[in-house]
């Protein structure tokens, strides 16, 4: 997962800092990056787990549908920042911990 987690934050970065909008990448296009052609129809159950996982469990990304370049597609946009990312508090008591229970 850190590998799509990198290329979505990657493109959604780069694309803010380029032109101050909040970028999205088609799925399609992370999973072209990372299976061969040759491996996506053996890999397609692990592929589709994947995705599934990172929309239920990630919040620093939404899924959204957009249409690129004609078809309507599923994409992922990063929302987590890098401000917002590197200053993260961290809980470092139990107390802490249960408190949010």
């Amino acid at each position: 997962m850190a590998v799509v987690l990198e290329l979505i934050e990657r493109q959604g970065s780069e694309n803010q800092k380029r032109s101050g909008k909040k970028a999205y990448i088609a799925q399609q296009h992370v999973r072209d990056k990372l299976i061969p052609p040759t491996q996506r129809k053996g890999k397609q159950r692990v592929w589709e787990k994947a995705v599934a996982w990172l929309a239920e469990n990630e919040s620093r990304i939404r899924v959204e549908q957009q249409r690129v370049a004609g078809e309507d597609v599923f994409v992922w946009r990063w929302i987590g920042s890098e401000e917002t990312d590197s200053n993260d508090e961290q809980i470092e008591d139990e107390r802490d911990i249960s408190s949010l229970r």
